[in-house]
């Protein structure tokens, strides 16, 4: 099942006018068409994030994707999963996130899906042992 990321009202001004200023400034500063060359490729990047994040869980698989960029997880190996606020990078489009611990040496992902409740409810189907903290 595919869970897309939640997002955040910031992130649209972000990515969309990051995505539209990169498009837009080189012909604000003198039609500098070689500078095209630079900011189109980033506006793609930022509207490929916005379009592409979100987790796929499939089989014992949870797959992470942003972008150009996939993760993938055995739902086996998760032991716990908490809600966060963490600010820092993550494949997530939201502030309001989940911290999964995964692994033997405690590895973490941090995810944004739209539908929390349902995303957890699915992973512990798979897996029981995954304490909510």
């Amino acid at each position: 099942m595919y869970f897309p990321s939640k997002i955040d009202w910031w992130v649209y001004l972000v990515i969309w006018g990051g995505a539209l200023a990169g498009c837009l400034s080189p012909f604000a500063a003198g039609r500098d068409y070689e500078a095209l060359f630079v900011t189109v490729p980033l506006a793609g990047f930022l509207i490929w994030l916005w379009f592409s994040t979100g987790y796929l869980i499939e089989g014992e698989k949870l797959t992470i994707r942003y972008g150009p960029f996939t993760n993938t997880i055995s739902i086996t190996e998760i032991t716990s999963i908490r809600k966060t606020k963490n600010p820092f990078s993550a494949p997530a489009l939201s502030i309001d996130r989940l911290e999964i611990t995964y692994g033997r040496w405690f590895d973490i992902a941090v995810v944004s899906p739209k539908e929390k409740q349902e995303f957890i409810k699915m992973l512990k189907k798979i897996q029981p042992d995954i304490k909510e903290k």
